[in-house]
């Protein structure tokens, strides 16, 4: 729809009657445009004008103030935005070509339709699953680490050691992260292992938790009369957050810790040899390369992998090692879901 009003002369098409307050809607929003500037490089919003003296607009700038509109303007943005197919249409023009998933605007399908749709063509293009894990908020694997929680206890404890003050604040922000990602979910207990977590409130008794391929984190599915899998959503398990369901776990003088790098402004994966005092981007565990496959050189070798198919030129950001075949002939067990 973005596309054809952006082409066409001029709208001669009414398209009904104010509802909801779908006039103040759209006024507001036009507003905040013509307000705001957005760096979308550095994802910040500043005031589009510097000489701009509307008072209610001076603190933009400052991220502890809001967008100056009233409760009856901010409902009804609310009401025009929720409306669940436009949850998906609504924002597609707002994005480049190829993130489109090739997804077109088609309201004679159903909701349920229009979000498999966008979550297969997901999972398709990107060769990624962490679509799944979104029915919930995101988990914070470091903050959960239950190992790391008990050091700092322990330590916090123990009468006959003396902490430092900059110990003392690192804690509390520590404990203060680990409560916000608790909040919301339920401990959990693996019946066969024992293994320890967090999970999503709605998890059941006799819920599975189950390692997919191309997702970041567990996922809890419920099993249906059907045969299929109902997701529940993704969670954190102590003893399954570093691949060891799929290769097994990491030997003892290793660990893997995400490292912040100034170059990127982001934490990257790596995997430090205490003992040899080394760092690499390659997990120890994975072994060598599938034949026809190469690793591909590029400028940030030493943030992340790329890999080259030798057969077709393909670079692919995907370890070919984790492809089903590869982890099938390292001996992995691997089962076939169907998701609803």
């Amino acid at each position: 729809m973005a596309d054809i009003y952006r082409s066409a002369d001029k709208v001669v098409i009414w398209l009904g009657a104010e509802e909801n307050g779908s006039d103040l809607a759209l006024s507001a929003m036009a507003t905040l445009a013509s307000k705001v500037q957005v760096d979308w490089n550095r994802r910040t919003i500043t005031r589009a004008c510097s000489e701009d003296t509307d008072s209610r607009w001076l603190k933009l700038n400052d991220f502890s103030s809001s967008v100056p509109f009233d409760d009856e303007t901010y409902s009804s943005i609310a009401f025009l935005l929720e409306r669940p197919w436009d949850k998906i249409f609504g924002v597609l023009h707002l994005m480049p070509e190829y993130a489109r998933l090739g997804i077109q605007p088609d309201y004679n399908k159903s909701v349920a339709e229009v979000f498999l749709d966008v979550i297969l063509r997901s999972i398709f293009n990107t060769k990624d699953a962490d679509i799944l894990s979104y029915r919930c908020e995101p988990l914070n694997k470091i903050m959960l680490d239950f190992t790391e929680v008990m050091t700092r206890f322990l330590k916090l404890l123990d009468l006959t050691e003396k902490v430092s003050e900059d110990f003392l604040w690192d804690c509390s922000i520590f404990l203060d992260l680990f409560y916000n990602n608790v909040v919301g979910r339920a401990f959990i207990l693996t019946q066969k292992e024992g293994l320890i977590g967090m999970a999503p409130e709605a998890c059941r008794e006799n819920d599975c938790i189950v390692v997919l391929l191309g997702c970041q984190s567990p996922m809890v599915l419920r099993p249906t009369d059907d045969g299929s899998f109902l997701v529940v959503g993704e969670c954190y398990v102590q003893g399954l957050m570093d691949g060891e369901a799929l290769l097994g776990p990491l030997p003892s003088n290793w660990r893997r810790v995400s490292r912040f790098y100034e170059e990127t402004k982001t934490s990257w994966d790596a995997f430090n040899d205490r003992d040899r005092g080394i760092w690499q981007v390659e997990d120890p565990r994975l072994g060598p390369l599938p034949e026809g496959w190469c690793e591909q050189e590029h400028p940030k070798q030493h943030l992340y992998a790329r890999f080259r198919d030798k057969t077709t030129d393909v670079v692919d950001w995907h370890d070919p090692r984790l492809l089903p075949s590869s982890l099938r002939d390292r001996g992995v067990e691997l089962q076939e879901f169907n998701l609803v």
